[in-house]
């Protein structure tokens, strides 16, 4: 086993090597899991103990913590150290620490050892939070943290994790002339050009901000309730939704600085979906227009779904506050990057199996809707 996250572990030493310059809460850490065959193991309930060595590898243990975690569809984990068992009670000035990670792809606590990693400081505290590096899964982009990233050919080939690809389903117009772009968990969007605008016509299933930075997975309703950053669930907590639907984000997703969108794309605002139904005659008829055809994705009678320009909007639902789901294939919600200052909401756009109207309205910022990319 100890092979197989040989490349995991070299990132998060990288990242080690920036954030230890001051005593950091928590630690990123992402790791693809793979059976002894080298087999991708996705969905599946893990357990993982990390624990901080002084001095040396084998040295005394000075902090410890184990978590169980479940791979997403491409087999890869996402957490941070320190959730559980404080970071700060650590003392990071005195001598050399090292990192040990042990793995139990049954969940169990029966762990194999997949070595040790020595973490390094530097003495540049001013400037620990900009360091924490991310390689895209695709673009061969290396992110440095607060928005700086360089080009480097050929290095997302390290990753060789693909992405999920929705397949070509009947919400598509299939004689419109798509184009597409990838985010950065390595999901493919096809995207079409509407007047002066190009959108993209799935809605956005990124588990990442565009800096590398993780977005929390928020499933228990009481965690969604209260929660006042970024956050993405599937709809009924089920990845079947994934396809077509994508995920529902809350609106601090929508408007955060890192962008949750792929590089040249962003959240459209207010303003830029208003211009969308201007060219298509306005919010009375603008909703038929978007919506796509048929009833596989629209409860019946999906009326004046045209889909005409290739926008394929579908009904995705919605999550309110209290963390209940409301609304998958009788309604779709899309969060804009813009809020309604007066009520301190988020604002978005609302399409209905019943008409054709594109509503423009406003919500909760604590509301899970889809998202839809706009080319810069």
């Amino acid at each position: 086993m100890k092979k197989q996250l040989t490349f995991t572990l070299a990132l998060l030493a990288t990242v080690c090597n920036c954030v230890f310059a001051q005593s950091p809460d928590f630690i990123p850490y992402q790791a693809a899991v793979r059976n002894s065959n080298g087999d991708v193991l996705v969905n599946q309930q893990v357990s993982i103990r990390f624990t901080i060595h002084q001095d040396n590898p084998i040295g005394q243990v000075i902090w410890q913590e184990q978590q169980s975690l479940i791979s997403n569809s491409i087999g890869i984990v996402n957490t941070n150290l320190g959730v559980s068992s404080s970071l700060t009670l650590v003392d990071w000035s005195e001598g050399n620490k090292f990192l040990q990670v042990e793995l139990d792809i049954n969940g169990g606590t029966n762990f194999t050892d997949l070595g040790s990693t020595q973490m390094m400081s530097v003495p540049f505290a001013l400037h620990a939070n900009c360091c924490e590096l991310n390689v895209s899964l695709v673009g061969d982009t290396l992110y440095s943290g607060c928005g700086n990233f360089v080009i480097i050919p050929g290095i997302s080939a390290v990753n060789n994790l693909p992405g999920v690809n929705c397949p070509d389903g009947t919400f598509f117009n299939q004689e419109t002339n798509y184009s597409s772009v990838n985010d950065i968990d390595g999901n493919s969007y096809k995207t079409v050009q509407i007047g002066n605008q190009n959108w993209f016509a799935e809605n956005l299933r990124t588990t990442r901000y565009t800096n590398g930075d993780v977005i929390e997975q928020l499933e228990a309703s009481e965690q969604w309730s209260i929660t006042s950053s970024g956050a993405w669930t599937y709809h009924s907590s089920s990845e079947a939704n994934n396809c077509p639907f994508g995920k529902l984000y809350n609106w601090y997703v929508a408007s955060d600085s890192r962008n949750v969108c792929p590089v040249g794309w962003h959240v459209p605002t207010d303003a830029e979906w208003i211009e969308l139904s201007d060219y298509l005659g306005g919010d009375e008829v603008s909703g038929g227009k978007l919506k796509s055809a048929g009833l596989d994705y629209w409860y019946a009678p999906n009326q004046g779904g045209t889909n005409e320009v290739g926008f394929s909007a579908l009904g995705g639902g919605q999550r309110v506050t209290d963390g209940t789901y409301y609304g998958i294939l009788g309604q779709g919600y899309w969060w804009t990057s813009s809020e309604d200052l007066s009520l301190g909401w988020g604002l978005h756009r609302e399409m209905r199996h019943f008409d054709t109207v594109n509503l423009r309205a406003e919500s909760p910022k604590t509301f899970g809707y889809t998202i839809r990319c706009i080319q810069d």
